[in-house]
Formats: structure tokens, C-alpha cells, sequence
């Protein structure tokens, strides 16, 4: 009996207890990881919806900002303009921001980049000298991420 005490290595129950620890030690880690990796997710759609937000808004500001002749349609705002011509449209197609220039569409974002974000609820409303423009991004699960609302003063009054 002597001679089984002087073995070296370890018992049953200290291998048992060692396989437990670590069994909740990579739990706690992977629940963290999931967490941290959703987070993560969720930040970068902010992050993306911010930028997207700022691109119109430049695109749409910097157009209507030479604008003449602007009004408010059900089709969007149609206004005539030096780069696509007379009866220009912004508006949507297919959840997209695009100008509809003639025949031809010129998308204000670009759908490698912004794929899974899409604009809804593009509304337009005309006050003396001013365009206010007001809109959100969602999702592609639907979800409203941000709003955004400005107002563009034309140059050409």
C-alpha cells in the first residue's frame, strides 16, 4: 500500500477537478468572445450607416445646392442641373438613392459598399429658398439604424 503513495503523477479526482476548471474556464471565454464578436457586428453597421448618411448628404446637398427650377413631385425632387440635365429626379429605386438624369440612373450609393444598408422613407419638402430633406437607413432586416434630416439653401434663388 506503501508503494502506490510514493508513485508520482496524479489521482483521479485532481484530473477530474483540473478538467472542470478549464471545462468553465472556456465558457466564460467563449461567452465573452460571442459577445465582443456581436458587438463588433453591431458597430460596424453603426459605423457604416454613418458613413452612408454623410455621403448623401454631401451628394444630395452638393446637387441641390446649383439646383434650379427645384419642386417637390410624388416621383422625388425634380429639379434641372448642369451635370444631368433638365428634370432631374432624386428619388429611390429599390431601396437605393439614385438620380434619374433622361433616361439614364446614376446611383447616389454604392451597393458593393453599402449592400446590406438600404434608405427608406426619402422625403422632400420645399420652403421659400430651402430644400428639407429627411431620411433613414435600415437594415436589411428591416431595422432603422439612423435618421437623418437637413436643410439645402440654393445658390441659384
Amino acid at each position: 500500500m506503501n508503494i502506490l503513495r510514493n508513485r508520482r503523477g496524479f489521482t483521479l479526482e485532481e484530473v477530474l477537478v483540473a478538467a472542470v476548471l478549464l471545462a468553465a474556464f472556456s465558457a466564460v471565454c467563449l461567452s465573452a468572445l460571442t459577445a465582443a464578436f456581436g458587438t463588433r457586428g453591431k458597430i460596424v453597421g453603426y459605423s457604416r450607416a454613418d458613413t452612408l448618411a454623410s455621403t448623401l448628404l454631401l451628394e444630395i446637398q452638393n446637387e441641390l445646392r446649383f439646383a434650379q427650377n427645384v419642386r417637390v413631385t410624388e416621383e422625388g425632387l425634380v429639379y434641372d442641373s448642369e451635370i444631368y440635365g433638365e428634370n432631374a429626379v432624386i428619388g429611390l429605386d429599390g431601396g437605393r438613392a439614385a438620380v434619374f438624369g433622361g433616361i439614364k440612373k446614376y446611383p447616389l450609393m454604392n451597393a458593393g459598399a453599402y449592400g446590406s444598408l438600404h434608405i427608406e422613407q426619402l422625403v422632400f419638402s420645399r420652403r421659400e429658398s430651402a430644400v428639407d430633406v429627411s431620411f433613414e437607413i435600415c437594415s436589411a432586416k428591416g431595422r432603422r439604424i439612423k435618421s437623418c434630416s437637413f436643410s439645402v439653401y440654393s445658390l441659384n434663388r
